[in-house]
């Protein structure tokens, strides 16, 4: 389901003055870097002009400074570590424009961000994923037709990384099969020539139409038909809780006889890479051995014509780009 044209843009201008005055969601010290990162860059979306260090900096802690219950000294070091913060969150955009090269949208150095002038496909790409990363910056019904798009970026990335020999299909928005939860599960085992646990898999409601934790499937199906073979269990994660949905495709063993241990994936639209050594940011999505791929990856992924062109959501990153009006005073 993609909104029609009408209500959609009225549902972004809706949600243009929501994301600005979202920085209650961003702000908090427990808040990973990466989500403040992605604030500072949904502001500047919206901005006409650059924005500065400084800007940020009243924005999110403006109502720690001129304090009257604070010592002078302690409101200093206070001062100190916000303003540190915010310097360490320009080193890490820093960080993404290098690393995403000429897919980074914006213009970014010690002390300034600004979109860029001329916004190439691969621009609005990344503005695409900015955006499914944050969906509650949105309106709800907006939120559905971006996750609904992030599973369709996913699979056309999926469909790029592996050999074009390997099957992959949809079982959540717009699935390859038909039917209730029983009937998909049944007919995907069926394709793979897996056996199936008809006795877990009739347990699960008639009226359940569910993926059941997995939205996409990949697998080669060798000419003899027997399922020793790679098989991928995809999961299109655009919330916040990664870690939990990470484990839910772990529950399809008990639908299936794996002759193999199925490779687990995820996919998120979070940058989840924020430093050069990488692996403790890793953890904000993975739990265990599994396959991720973040904003970075599907973007580098992404490079099929048609893919490009069956992607909706440009429409939005084009309607966000034409609508920096004034919703930063």
């Amino acid at each position: 389901m993609w909104i029609l044209k009408t209500m959609y843009n009225e549902l972004i201008d809706t949600s243009l003055s929501k994301i600005a005055s979202k920085v209650e969601t961003y702000k908090d010290d427990k808040t990973r870097s990466h989500k403040k990162c992605d604030y500072i860059e949904l502001l500047t979306l919206l901005s006409s002009d650059e924005l500065y260090l400084d800007y940020f900096l009243s924005r999110f802690y403006s109502e720690y400074s001129d304090r009257n219950d604070t010592l002078e000294d302690e409101q200093s070091q206070i001062d100190d570590n916000h303003q540190q913060e915010i310097i360490d969150l320009f080193e890490i955009l820093q960080y993404r424009s290098r690393l995403y090269g000429e897919s980074y949208p914006f213009e970014v150095d010690s002390n300034m961000i600004k979109l860029k002038d001329n916004i190439s496909v691969r621009n609005k790409l990344y503005i695409i994923l900015l955006s499914c990363a944050n969906l509650t910056t949105f309106e709800k019904n907006l939120q559905s037709s971006l996750a609904e798009e992030f599973e369709h970026i996913t699979y056309c990335a999926i469909k790029q990384y592996l050999p074009a020999s390997f099957n992959v299909k949809k079982l959540g928005s717009n699935s390859d099969y038909i039917g209730n939860t029983r009937s998909k599960l049944k007919a995907l085992g069926k394709d793979i020539n897996l056996p199936t646990n008809d006795e877990q898999i009739d347990g699960i409601s008639i009226h359940a139409n569910k993926e059941k934790g997995v939205d996409l499937v990949a697998w080669y199906n060798f000419v003899d038909n027997i399922p020793n073979t790679l098989i991928f269990l995809i999961q299109c994660a655009c919330g916040t809780d990664t870690q939990h949905k990470q484990a839910e495709p772990i529950g399809y063993d008990n639908y299936f006889y794996f002759n193999n241990k199925p490779i687990i994936s995820l996919a998120t639209p979070k940058s989840i890479v924020v430093k050069e050594n990488y692996i403790k940011d890793m953890n904000e999505v993975s739990a265990g051995n599994i396959l991720f791929f973040d904003r970075l990856r599907l973007i580098e992924l992404i490079v099929d014509e048609d893919c490009v062109s069956s992607i909706k959501a440009f429409q939005l990153a084009d309607r966000l780009i034409s609508q920096t009006i004034s919703v930063l005073d």
